[in-house]
């Protein structure tokens, strides 16, 4: 089958095709994103995954993911691209900001995958893991707020999991377990 990934993210494609052993493309630098004003993390992958069916005219494998820290309200939740209003380490400076002086630290992740084949066949798909907010910035580098999320399943930052051991307990790594069943069953 052929099909995009519906997102520009270079770290979110390899870590797509890593986990699905595939070489699919991302979107072009070129195209517009679609704006996501879905309630749910579901309802924007599926605003994504709509999108660029519409542009591409094939299969397309869409997601959206949110963090959520208890002790914020469970923010910054399915705003967790767009927390800060600047960059992801902006993301991350903020969080520890608002958890300063907090005991409770407990977060996890959440992601929605949407595969969609056409107007009459999709599929969801979703994984979760849970943590906690350490109180620093592992590496800078890494992808959104994996730099301030330890794992409590496999005792680690996130950031300095190997992608192999990521995609083995990460939210989306569960959720692609999931879908990869799925497309050998397509």
């Amino acid at each position: 089958m052929d099909i995009i990934i519906g997102s520009k993210n270079e770290h979110k494609i390899k870590e797509i095709n890593d986990s699905l052993g595939t070489s699919y493309k991302g979107v072009d630098a070129d195209i517009v994103e679609p704006i996501e004003n879905g309630k749910t993390l579901k309802e924007n992958a599926f605003i994504k995954a709509v999108y660029y069916y519409g542009i591409y005219n094939k299969a397309v494998i869409a997601d959206d993911t949110g963090f959520y820290v208890k002790a914020l309200n469970n923010d910054p939740g399915i705003n967790a691209k767009r927390f800060s209003g600047g960059t992801p380490k902006d993301n991350n400076n903020l969080v520890l900001k608002l958890l300063s002086g907090k005991k409770q630290r407990n977060a996890y992740f959440k992601a929605v995958l949407c595969l969609y084949i056409n107007p009459s066949k999709y599929y969801f798909f979703s994984g979760k893991v849970k943590g906690k907010v350490i109180t620093y910035i592992e590496n800078e580098n890494s992808f959104g707020y994996d730099s301030i999320f330890y794992c409590n399943k496999c005792k680690k930052i996130f950031s300095t999991l190997s992608t192999d051991e990521k995609n083995k307990v990460s939210h989306r790594g569960k959720a692609l377990t999931k879908l990869k069943r799925k497309l050998e069953n397509e």
